[in-house]
């Protein structure tokens, strides 16, 4: 599964740099869950036909709002080079990625 794989890559990185704990897994699962449907929009994208169809459109529409939706969450957690600056990091050793599951 898309959001699982992406929370085993990622939150775990989180955890031990002191960004995430706990309390954040409701936002860092909608992260995942953002981008498994962005992926699964990038799919249907690349299987359309006719570009200008109203189910390309949707879909188009589909891809590019889970691509904000995502972007904006990783900016919470630091995820992009910009973001990276405004977030501390303090590794924490007594938290660990099995409270999140």
């Amino acid at each position: 599964r898309v959001a699982s794989k992406h929370w085993d890559t990622y939150v775990p990185q989180l955890v031990e740099l002191g960004i995430a704990t706990s309390i954040d897994a409701p936002a860092l699962q909608s992260l995942c869950e953002w981008w498994a449907l962005y992926v699964r929009a990038s799919s249907a994208f690349v299987e359309l036909e006719e570009i200008g169809s109203t189910d390309a459109a949707r879909t188009i529409t589909a891809k590019l709002n889970a691509w904000r939706q995502y972007c904006e969450l990783c900016k919470q957690f630091g995820m992009t080079p910009q973001a990276r600056n405004s977030v501390d990091t303090k590794p924490q050793a007594d938290s660990t990625v099995a409270e999140f599951r």
